[in-house]
């Protein structure tokens, strides 16, 4: 058994929850790369297991619905390089029916998942002993086997084909990430292993439905399935050691580096480099994403949400802040996290407790009660106000209030 391969589709399973879960909002694409990581490391562990295990056991508990997930790497993959492409992560109702494949072979297999377990150790089995195709017996309800196994081929064929036409129409875009290395090897190193997983899943699928033992047991498919296996840690580990990677942020909105490959951007980028922030707390780095042009837009964008005093409207989140500003929310969260160093639900707070002092401090505490001035400064609870009130200042606004008058 190789065991390499299982661990690195444990680690790469590892990987995509921690993704998933810890995206803090820079960049909802990285939840399609979270699926895809998902869906092909668990199938990919699957389909090792059909092949290479004698443990029946471990056959039964790959059998249930695991196999479905096929239908959702394909999908994954393609929303994701759509998605940073067009800095888009928006779905339209005509995307969606890219997952019914999935449901349809998922609601077939849901039979056969609350199925005995002596049943699914009798197909596992079956599995083993490579008579299941030759069977009367189906693990999905509702596609037979034969199809089953037949439209998977063709269903990476196609998915194949439309992550190519994402890149050959977006071809003007990609082509631009020559600002920006790290992220135009990055979606060309996820190109490359997406197809060969797919070519090489639609050669072993075609072997497999036509019976060609030998295709599995020669030497070449050991090698081959290593070099594929070597070139998906490699895609694993470079979200690790190149983290920037995970914001995805669109072209004209990227720091640009290595400026001396460039000349033509030297004057411009020139320019710029005596422009100061206009942002106290505002941090700078080497390592920017942004570029400094457009983290002054987002600058002042932020200037006018304060000017309207925005942020004392209940519903002000990052969400509203963007569909004001017309800038996405992953930039937004970057620039508050990554730039001035703080959670925007922090910052947000600080400018409604600094506008219900200058309410206080106005003595309008004299004419209505403090929960109508928490109310008025934008927070939904008096206990959340006093809260901030405290961490900001060290006293409650009452205590605050009686200092005053002293």
């Amino acid at each position: 058994m190789n065991v390499p391969i299982v661990f690195l589709c444990a680690f790469s399973i590892f990987l995509s929850l921690t993704l998933l879960f810890y995206n803090r909002g820079y960049k909802g694409a990285n939840r399609f790369l979270a699926g895809y990581l998902f869906c092909s490391s668990l199938f990919l562990l699957t389909q090792y297991f059909f092949i290479y295990s004698k443990s029946v056991v471990i056959t039964a508990v790959f059998t249930t619905v695991f196999p479905s997930l096929f239908y959702l790497i394909g999908p994954f993959a393609y929303f994701y390089v759509l998605s940073i492409l067009r800095d888009n992560v928006r779905l339209t109702k005509i995307d969606y029916f890219h997952f019914l494949p999935f449901v349809i072979v998922f609601i077939g297999a849901i039979p056969f998942l609350f199925s005995s377990w002596e049943y699914k150790c009798f197909m596992s089995q079956k599995i083993i002993d490579h008579t299941y195709m030759g069977s009367d017996y189906n693990i999905n309800s509702l596609v037979p086997k034969s199809i089953n196994q037949l439209i998977r081929p063709l269903y990476a064929l196609l998915y194949l084909l439309l992550v190519a036409r994402t890149f050959i129409k977006n071809r003007t875009v990609f082509k631009s990430f020559a600002y920006t290395k790290m992220i135009k090897i990055w979606l060309g190193l996820f190109f490359l292993l997406f197809s060969l997983a797919f070519v090489f899943f639609i050669v072993a699928q075609l072997a497999f439905y036509l019976n060609i033992k030998f295709f599995f047991e020669n030497l070449w498919f050991y090698y081959l399935t290593n070099s594929i296996g070597f070139v998906y840690l490699v895609f694993n580990l470079s979200l690790i050691i190149f983290p920037q990677i995970l914001y995805g942020l669109s072209i004209s909105k990227l720091g640009i580096a290595h400026q001396s490959e460039y000349p033509e951007v030297q004057p411009i980028q020139d320019s710029l480099e005596e422009i100061k922030p206009t942002n106290e707390n505002k941090t700078t780095s080497d390592n920017a994403i942004f570029s400094a042009e457009y983290e002054l837009e987002i600058e002042s964008v932020i200037d006018n949400w304060i000017a309207e005093k925005k942020y004392l409207a209940l519903i002000s989140s990052l969400i509203a802040f963007s569909n004001y500003t017309n800038i996405p929310v992953h930039h937004l969260s970057y620039y508050f996290n990554a730039v001035l160093k703080m959670k925007y639900s922090d910052w947000r707070n600080t400018l409604r407790i600094e506008y219900a002092k200058a309410q206080i401090d106005a003595g309008l505490n004299k004419s209505i009660t403090l929960e109508a001035i928490s109310i008025e400064s934008g927070f939904a609870t008096q206990s959340t106000f006093i809260k901030c009130f405290k961490n900001a200042f060290g006293c409650t606004p009452s205590e605050y209030i009686k200092m005053k008058k002293v």
